[in-house]
């Protein structure tokens, strides 16, 4: 089995994954971390989005869903700080943004072949557009997001960088359903190029994350989130198509929890459990973030 590989980056609104398929079993996008308001593109104005994840596993699992790796350990604590700036502009009668996002974090990974640990940066994911629309009850956020192979990475260590450039354009909507009640979902598609220090290249992918919110005061909400992934083509080596594909599969669901004391922070806590894995860690993900507008 090749040495599994992290992968660690966060997205346009309220944008850790770990060992994952596709090369390693890694994901540059942390599907699970935009399950609160993605589809609403705050006001004009620099904006700060904080996001810390810490991921455990003991399980990798195979083709059917079965663990295939005796004693897998895994552990990550990663930090990921964000900028965005939306313009005082419209396109396409949608306001304007664009943002970057930079990771670090430290993760230990063992297996009875393998073991490794350190601190290390990921690969910077950068947003040069960005587009919302507001309407009085349905919000949606587009974005061209393009992961940038930049990080620190060493073949045979356990890493945060993917080295290799991924285009991922995605789409959030956000639903204020009734007087307390929110409903989002954010589709996202990664399109993975080759990885120049191993010639592999990781099959697309598709995920689908989802939430709904019930706000039980003025200034707190509760609810329930997750995402469902699915690998769509096959890795290769070399440009040889992989024999058995090594497709990636999961969801997950958990609880979520959002206060905002001022009206402008946001604390937000939420925790994640995965199901229904294949070629990737099934891992449990506690995430906490935070959120505010510069100025």
């Amino acid at each position: 089995m090749k040495a599994v590989r992290m992968s660690f980056s966060l997205m346009m609104m309220a944008s850790a994954s770990v060992a994952s398929a596709s090369e390693g079993g890694g994901s540059i996008y942390p599907f699970g971390v935009e399950t609160i308001l993605p589809g609403y593109m705050p006001p004009p104005g620099w904006h700060y989005f904080n996001y810390t994840a810490f991921v455990t596993s003991d399980r990798f699992n195979g083709e059917d869903g079965e663990s295939v790796v005796p004693e897998f350990e895994f552990t990550g604590l990663v930090n990921a700080a964000r900028i965005v700036r939306v313009w005082d502009r419209k396109v396409l009668g949608g306001q304007l943004a664009s943002g970057a996002t930079v990771p670090v974090g430290r993760v230990e990974l063992a297996t009875p072949a393998f073991r490794d640990s350190r601190f290390t940066i990921g690969d910077p994911t950068i947003i040069p557009v960005a587009l919302g629309w507001h309407g009085r009850e349905v919000h949606v956020w587009a974005s061209l997001d393009i992961g940038v192979p930049s990080g620190s990475y060493e073949v045979g260590r356990a890493n945060l960088s993917r080295n290799a450039w991924v285009i991922e354009p995605n789409v959030a909507v956000t639903w204020f359903a009734g007087p307390d009640v929110v409903v989002s979902a954010k589709a996202v598609y990664n399109h993975n190029f080759e990885n120049s220090e191993t010639d592999y290249n990781s099959g697309e992918e598709l995920g689908v994350e989802f939430a709904a919110d019930w706000s039980v005061r003025p200034d707190l909400a509760i609810g329930v989130g997750g995402f469902v992934l699915e690998q769509v083509s096959d890795d290769e080596q070399a440009g040889v198509r992989i024999s058995s594909g090594n497709r990636a599969r999961a969801k997950a669901i958990g609880p979520q929890v959002r206060w905002s004391p001022d009206g402008r922070l946001q604390l937000i806590a939420k925790f994640q459990q995965d199901f229904d894995v294949r070629n990737r860690s099934e891992n449990q993900t506690l995430w906490l973030q935070f959120y505010t507008p510069l100025g």
